[in-house]
């Protein structure tokens, strides 16, 4: 078969661009796309996602993305304060996480960038992403605590170290530590732009981890 050289041209021109278009490496390759019909014809009139943190909630026409094999799904352990843990009271400790198959130091900015990328998987097969530790007090043994409620919220934005343990300081000069009582620590694995992380199935160990500690 013998094409033109003109129409041969077209296609390679056509070729670049649609391989141009289609490059998802950087991290603003996807835009918020607009409002799909669930999002249109929503009953409760949610506003919209926009890339802001919205309280009153709103609806979000992202797809999932790339979602990793079964073989390549997160697992995380919290490795200090180990569970039971009696640590002291106002003094500062070093939480320790460790997570296997995530990417870490992949952290959009949450105030203008959230839930508006698609997950994204890097060249290894595991999502890129970050975890997050928040802390939370305890009244009493069957206690479910408030979730807008928590004595310590921190993101693990930096890439984790060679051994893929992820460090955070709790507490500060002035505010050291935490006071006396019961608390909860939890990890909460996300990708780029803070969305939790989708796996390929719904049977699975969980990506995340929890542990109760006592402060005295």
């Amino acid at each position: 078969m013998k094409f033109s050289l003109g129409i041969i041209l077209i296609l390679a021109a056509t070729l670049i661009f649609e391989l141009s278009e289609a490059k998802i490496g950087a991290p603003n390759s996807f835009k918020t796309p607009p409002p799909s019909g669930i999002c249109k014809k929503h009953k409760h009139s949610l506003k919209p996602a926009d890339g802001t943190q919205i309280k009153a909630g709103f609806c979000s026409s992202q797809t999932f993305g790339e979602i990793p094999s079964a073989s390549h799904m997160v697992s995380t352990r919290i490795l200090f304060p180990r569970n039971g843990e009696v640590l002291r009271s106002n003094k500062n400790f070093t939480a320790k996480v460790k997570s296997i198959h995530l990417n870490t130091g992949f952290f959009s900015d949450p105030l203008t960038d959230y839930y508006d990328l698609p997950q994204q998987l890097g060249d290894n097969g595991f999502i890129k992403g970050h975890s997050h530790i928040v802390i939370q007090a305890l009244e009493g043994r069957n206690d479910v605590p408030d979730p807008t409620v928590f004595a310590f919220f921190k993101g693990l934005n930096d890439p984790a170290d060679g051994s893929g343990v992820l460090c955070q300081v709790v507490g500060t000069k002035a505010q050291p530590g935490l006071p006396r009582g019961f608390y909860r620590m939890c990890t909460m694995s996300s990708s780029f732009t803070h969305q939790p992380l989708i796996m390929p199935v719904a049977q699975r160990g969980s990506q995340d981890d929890c542990i109760n500690f006592h402060v005295k």
